[in-house]
């Protein structure tokens, strides 16, 4: 039933290309009844995307749209678990994704398989549902950065821990969405009046903070401690985000009989709102983390050099069952 009305989407096109996955993609769309995201030329996304609506593992996706499985590294975490039992997130539960983050450069991260013993960064990424029978409400961000041992460090560079670009969403009135990428600044934790800013509409790493991390409903934590990738202390930067999910853009992640997800029931049983801001100069409209495949990228600082450098560059997507996917292209 579910091949039936899914059509070309798990079939795949055998294009292999960004074009022939974008078709497949809004193929898939139109049988759940849904705005297609536009995601081309990005082939990564694409694959997130299809798989995040199809419930797919995203090997599977690129072998059967003729992409090498191999082309890229991936990770996969489901719910983890209550709220209370989230803070801190458990990293020993989850699978991060790793990368080789250069400590004297402005050099890209490159993305590396997991036991690399080269790795130093680690993005785990988890939502706080139970499946199958809690809805999640949020997304848990969790950047482990072995290098960054020293808290003192932080004070040379103004107190700038990390820089995190976060590709959040504004629910508009007519029920359409809109990209708000923010640049969330973590500053050392001994800085009043908190450790995060954040500078709305810009991830560019030049923007002015506008806000209080807070204000966009973000909750950030910065600690030291030992975690599964090294037994020293190092920072540990989680980042809290309220999702962002509704019936309107977002059909395939709620129970609707006669839909594809009668075969393929998702987690979500009502609408997540986000979280609407009522501070002056920003939009008093929904904000959250809307699921749909986008980037997510973190310079953090270590304890030499004069500035924060790359960490993380993947890519993310939030499955209807709750399950979330992290990928990152290999060069």
């Amino acid at each position: 039933m579910w091949l039936c009305a899914a059509g070309s989407a798990w079939a795949g096109t055998g294009g292999g290309d960004a074009n022939s996955m974008q078709k497949t993609l809004n193929d898939l769309c139109s049988a759940f009844g849904m705005p297609c995201p536009q995601l081309a030329p990005n082939l990564t996304e694409l694959v997130l995307e299809t798989a995040a609506l199809e419930n797919a593992p995203p090997e599977m996706v690129r072998a059967f749209n003729s992409i090498p499985p191999t082309a890229s590294v991936n990770a996969g975490n489901p719910p983890a678990g209550i709220p209370s039992s989230l803070s801190p997130l458990p990293l020993s539960n989850l699978t991060p994704i790793a990368f080789i983050a250069a400590q004297n450069s402005g050099q890209a991260p490159r993305v590396t398989q997991l036991g690399n013993p080269s790795a130093n960064s680690f993005l785990y990424a988890a939502t706080d549902g139970i499946f199958p029978t809690l809805s999640p409400t949020t997304l848990y961000l969790a950047f482990d950065y072995p290098p960054l041992t020293n808290p003192a460090s932080a004070a040379a560079r103004g107190n700038d821990i990390a820089d995190i670009c976060l590709p959040l969403t504004v629910l508009n009135s007519n029920n359409t969405e809109s990209p708000m990428p923010t640049l969330l600044r973590v500053l050392n934790a001994n800085s009043p009046p908190g450790n995060a800013v954040v500078a709305v509409g810009s991830c560019s790493g030049g923007g002015v903070p506008t806000a209080m991390a807070s204000d966009l409903g973000l909750t950030v934590t910065v600690s030291f401690q030992s975690s599964p990738n090294s037994a020293a202390r190092h920072a540990v930067i989680e980042v809290q985000i309220p999702l962002l999910v509704t019936g309107a853009t977002d059909p395939p992640y709620f129970f609707n009989p006669g839909a594809i997800s009668l075969v393929l029931p998702g987690i979500f049983t009502v609408p997540l709102p986000g979280f609407t801001p009522k501070v002056n100069g920003l939009p008093k409209l929904p904000i959250g983390m809307s699921p749909v495949a986008a980037q997510f990228t973190a310079s953090i600082a270590s304890n030499s050099g004069a500035t924060v450098l790359p960490a993380v560059n993947a890519y993310g997507a939030i499955a209807t069952d709750g399950e979330v996917l992290v990928s990152a292209p290999l060069p």
